[in-house]
């Protein structure tokens, strides 16, 4: 088990890699290491192997006395990839200094609307085209006797 943060081990989490014993005694105990690490040199993984690639078959014999442990150990850091190139997007056409301020042609209607809608509103209002016949109304020139 091994700190994925080397500059704080007790609270960073671990990264574990394993192999099944049986390939540790059939490599002899030659055991290789990689770890990789990012730009900062946080670990970002653990590489373990032996020099044995598969179990043999039946019992194998462990060794009773000491002895004498391999272990290589290698790090690589990640290297940033190529760049793409990307090519910039095309900027609409540039404008005179003096058109920027400059608002596209109003309709009829666009520039004249509060004179029209208030001129619906007086015809509305004084009731428009009064076509009533004459009818008249004169006064009573009766006499009432």
């Amino acid at each position: 088990r091994l700190p994925s943060d080397v500059n704080k081990a007790d609270t960073s989490p671990k990264i574990v890699a394993s192999v099944p014993a049986c390939l540790l005694i059939a490599s002899d105990f030659h055991e290789i290491f990689r770890v990789h690490v990012d730009q900062f040199g946080h670990i970002r993984g653990l590489w373990y192997q032996t020099m044995a690639v598969a179990c043999p078959a039946g019992r194998l014999a462990v060794p009773t006395s000491a002895t004498k442990v391999v272990t290589t150990v290698s790090v690589d850091m990640d290297a940033r990839g190529p760049r793409i190139a990307v090519e910039p997007v095309a900027k609409p056409a540039e404008e005179e200094p003096g058109e920027k301020g400059k608002e596209p042609e109003k309709s009829f209607f666009q520039k004249y609307w509060y004179y029209i809608v208030g001129f619906v509103v007086l015809v509305m209002l004084t009731g428009g085209d009064d076509k009533q016949g004459g009818g008249g109304g004169g006064g009573g020139g009766g006499r009432g006797g």
